[in-house]
């Protein structure tokens, strides 16, 4: 796994950028990339032009305590059955 901090990403060349010398790389390896940091959907919207396997933030959620988050799973999983 490979996490990639993306906090200030904002220009597309920065984008052309961590795809070369970040994502590739790693792929390479078959490394899983994790963008780490996503705050914003400009942000997102770079990285989908990047192949990554996931990505979490404050743009998702803003860190939760674990009781909450076991009630959201919960909730989640119920939804999809």
């Amino acid at each position: 796994m490979m996490a990639l901090l993306v906090t200030n990403l904002a220009e597309h060349q920065r984008s052309t950028l961590l795809e070369r010398q970040v994502i590739q790389p790693a792929d390479n390896f078959k490394l899983k990339v994790i963008a780490e940091g996503v705050q914003t959907s400009a942000q997102l919207g770079l990285l989908e032009q990047a192949p990554f396997d996931e990505a979490h933030g404050y743009f998702f959620t803003r860190p939760i305590p674990a009781a909450e988050l076991a009630v959201l799973l919960a909730k989640s999983g119920s939804e999809q059955s």
